[in-house]
């Protein structure tokens, strides 16, 4: 329940603030309800890794300890912000992380949107030097329709499968979620059930 007390707010914010949304979801039809159901995806299995580590670990202070661990992990790993090498790329592959991007991505028809990678990094080095033969084209590229031009050209060399807009991959990455519920279910509760003798 405070899983979906969370999306639905988080939900409420976004249309509160007039945050741009797809027109339609890919699988349900409606965009809103498709994020409600990937963040509560995401969410409840980040929660229940939670209560997982809290089965395995015998104290709070150590669980306090392991946690910003994990979430330095989740993170380094989300194969999102920072660039991984090929054996990154497999590890990856094991954390919510990932797959709460990638379904993120998906549902949110990541691949369609423009992109301002080209265009920031104008702006970036025009500010260096306001003279500079950057600073010009900068200038030069701020009629609209230039920069819709540039942010689509850019976007179609951006590409990525595993976040393509269709039911099929939206429903794999929301399967991948749920058996990270299932798995960490599971070993949480394998664990409780040897609390006694553990001596916790």
């Amino acid at each position: 329940m405070i899983c979906l007390v969370q999306v639905l707010l988080s939900l409420a914010i976004f249309v509160l603030l007039g945050v741009k949304m797809p027109a339609s979801g890919v699988v349900t039809g409606s965009f809103l309800l498709d994020l409600g159901i990937t963040m509560f995806l995401i969410t409840f299995s980040s929660d229940v890794l939670g209560l997982m580590i809290s089965c395995i670990v015998h104290t709070p202070v150590t669980a306090m300890t392991v946690m910003p661990f994990v979430l330095i992990v989740q993170l380094v790993f989300a194969n999102f912000v920072i660039p991984l090498n090929r054996v990154g790329q497999q590890v990856s592959y094991a954390t919510v992380s990932r797959w709460g991007i990638q379904s993120i991505c998906a549902v949110s028809n990541y691949n369609s949107q423009e992109s301002t990678v080209l265009l920031t990094a104008l702006n970036t080095m025009s500010d260096k030097d306001p003279d500079s033969l950057t600073s010009k084209l900068q200038r030069v590229m701020q009629i609209e329709e230039v920069n819709h031009t540039v942010g689509r050209a850019t976007a179609q060399r951006l590409q990525k499968d595993e976040y393509s807009f269709t039911p099929g991959n939206v429903a794999f990455n929301w399967g991948v979620l749920l058996a990270f519920i299932v798995l960490y279910w599971v070993i949480g509760l394998l664990f409780l059930e040897n609390v006694d003798r553990d001596k916790r």
